[in-house]
């Protein structure tokens, strides 16, 4: 099997803005991810983009983002201090023209920058490193077809038409591509932050700082970063599949269904240092690397089972109406209604200690809408067997290490981010 490795975008301060994440829930997601993925990648500019990101990155989280199990995304250089000595060398206002905000949090470390870099180097060998060629390129080009051809209706072309036709704005649609294409091929600096204000220039500045334009190009941005080796979780990745199987609430929902509520706040919300090594012991645990297994296999056979069932819905409603929604609309809208109900009765299910039990598990109102028999038929293949065993030394596992901590003193400071 292919090493699983997850991109860390919450770390971002772009994203941590547009998402409203603070200290606690940005704990939360990384927890989750180190939990899921064989290692953590990170992209070294957040972390002084972020006070946040820093304060526990190079606090609590030393602990738990190692070399041993997390990456760093380098781009093009070769070091994270090289990376950053250029980052801030083409960000200079002689050379972009102007003075931009993440320059002005680069200057703000002072001394501290490049301290830090060199730090981060010695924690994340060379075996750690992740290089992604031509990210500029890259983000020019996805940032040119989404503005300029791109059909989704998600899309900025398809935002800014919209923006046009609802403001009542005048502006000829041609002259604004070319503008755009001029821009994002000869400009000095092409960045979220620049794009932005390009784009609100040209009269469309609600527009451009709107949360759905901001999502937008931070997901543009976060694919130019990343190839096909690092999965995308938190903002909707283009063309990604309806579950995100990173999704940190869908987890930690499942965790607190399968292995207890106390166990979810120790390992999701603690930054005792206790806290902290029971993430690392349950997630280096071989019994954890098989029940994560199985939680993958599980949210795959609940996404076909949405399609399945959305399928049989635009039928009906073709049937009824003669026409009905994309199809990937329907397993949204069917996903965001009843997730909770879902994940509670697949996972709920593997609580229970007898598998007759199985069918007596209450459906719910997801019943009303989706079909969940196939679902539990398809999971129950995987599960029923893997109780006696497996499930029992993972729940035995969590149990005795959150205990642990749970029977320590907390040390004195210990508390929320």
């Amino acid at each position: 099997m292919s090493e699983r490795l997850v991109f860390f975008p919450e770390a971002d301060d772009d994203y941590q803005r547009v998402a409203g994440i603070c200290g606690p829930a940005l704990l939360e997601r990384v927890c989750c991810y180190v939990l899921l993925a064989d290692r953590v990648v990170l992209h070294p500019a957040y972390l002084w983009q972020s006070r946040i990101t820093n304060e526990l990155f190079y606090g609590p989280l030393r602990q738990l983002l190692t070399g041993q199990d997390s990456a760093i995304l380098l781009g093009d250089s070769g070091t994270a201090e090289d990376y950053i000595k250029d980052r801030v060398s083409r960000l200079e206002p002689t050379r972009v023209g102007k003075t931009v905000l993440e320059y002005l949090q680069y200057k703000g470390w002072g001394g501290v920058l490049l301290d830090q870099a060199r730090e981060l180097d010695r924690r994340f060998p060379a075996q750690n490193q992740i290089f992604v060629k031509g990210r500029d390129a890259k983000f020019r080009r996805l940032l040119e077809s989404d503005s300029l051809s791109n059909l989704d209706p998600q899309s900025l072309r398809a935002q800014i038409q919209e923006y046009i036709r609802l403001a009542n704005v005048r502006i000829d649609q041609d002259a604004l591509d070319g503008r755009l294409q001029e821009f994002l091929s000869s400009h000095e600096l092409v960045s979220v932050e620049t794009f932005s204000g390009f784009v609100g220039d040209q009269g469309l500045s609600q527009l451009a700082y709107s949360p759905a334009f901001s999502q937008r190009m931070l997901n543009l941005y976060y694919h130019a970063n990343l190839d096909d080796r690092v999965a995308a979780p938190g903002l909707r990745a283009i063309g990604s599949r309806v579950l995100d199987p990173y999704d940190s609430d869908v987890f930690w929902q499942m965790f607190k269904t399968v292995f207890s509520r106390r166990a979810r706040m120790v390992l999701s919300a603690s930054l005792d240092p206790m806290g902290i090594a029971v993430v690392r012991a349950v997630a280096d645990s071989p019994e954890w690397r098989e029940f994560r297994t199985i939680y993958f296999t599980v949210l795959d056979q609940v996404e076909q089972a949405l399609w399945w069932n959305a399928k049989s819905i635009e039928s009906r409603l073709h049937e009824s109406y003669g026409y009905a929604p994309f199809l990937s609309h329907i397993v949204s809208r069917i996903w965001r209604q009843k997730r909770w109900e879902l994940i509670g009765v697949t996972f709920g299910a593997l609580a229970l200690k007898a598998g007759g039990a199985w069918w007596s598990t209450p459906l719910g109102a997801a019943s009303e809408v989706v079909s969940l028999l196939s679902l539990l038929e398809a999971t129950r293949r995987y599960l029923h067997g893997y109780y006696s065993n497996g499930f029992t030394r993972v729940r035995r596992l969590v149990f005795e290490n959150v205990g642990r901590v749970l029977h320590q003193p907390s040390p004195e400071g210990a508390g929320g981010v």
